[in-house]
């Protein structure tokens, strides 16, 4: 039997595109949500950014999800994608993400997005059962392109594992030279993935695209 918060969760987001409801009780539930952390200030992943700007990717957790195992890369301008959480700094470099927590990443100082046009790309993978492929992310900090393409594709085809819809762009410019743009949504609270399981199995891949540009 579902507890009554998750029940609550699908019951308020079944109706939107973000949802993947089950009919009846669910055994498992992800709500996780995810926003670019510019000085503090919150935005959506669809926005367009500013080359050189610093910024954090930020994943967090519902008190209502179920624990969880995380993995987030991040594509390399050479095609290889490297890890950044699970970090030793974080943790002490487990995996397991908690409900009601938030993950700032990568760890320590903020990355810039590169002084080019151009598009940054994440991958959030979440699970909340061990799987051997995952746990490959976890022995090497660099994979190559098609070795992430191979697990990911294996993953994507279990019958328990849901996979986010990318964010509709949203064509306003943030960060540096944007401030009168900006406004319109300095309310945002991220976006929020919700998947559902009638089983105690369940995976979730979110693709993040960070577009930039040079101003």
């Amino acid at each position: 039997m579902a507890r009554p918060e998750r029940l609550l969760l699908l019951k308020l987001f079944a109706s939107t595109t973000l949802a993947f409801a089950a009919t009846g009780c669910s055994e498992a539930l992800i709500y996780a949500g995810y926003h670019v952390d510019l000085g503090g200030t919150a935005y959506p992943s669809s926005a367009l950014f500013a080359a050189g700007d610093p910024y954090h990717l930020v994943v967090s957790s519902s008190s209502g999800s179920d624990y969880s195992w995380a993995y987030v890369l991040r594509k390399e301008e050479d095609g290889t994608y490297r890890t950044i959480f699970p970090d030793v700094s974080i943790n002490g470099g487990s995996p397991l993400f908690l409900p009601n927590s938030s993950l700032i990443l990568p760890a320590g100082k903020p990355p810039e997005f590169p002084q080019r046009t151009g598009v940054v790309e994440y991958v959030i993978i979440l699970s909340t059962h061990t799987d051997p492929d995952l746990i490959l992310f976890t022995q090497a900090p660099i994979r190559a392109k098609r070795v992430v393409e191979d697990i990911l594709e294996r993953f994507k085809a279990k019958a328990t594992t849901k996979t986010e819809v990318a964010p509709e762009r949203l064509d306003v410019r943030v960060g540096t030279n944007s401030s009168k743009q900006a406004e319109s949504i300095k309310e945002f609270r991220g976006d929020w993935f919700l998947a559902s399981s009638g089983s105690d199995v369940l995976g979730a891949v979110i693709h993040v695209r960070l577009r930039h540009e040079i101003r």
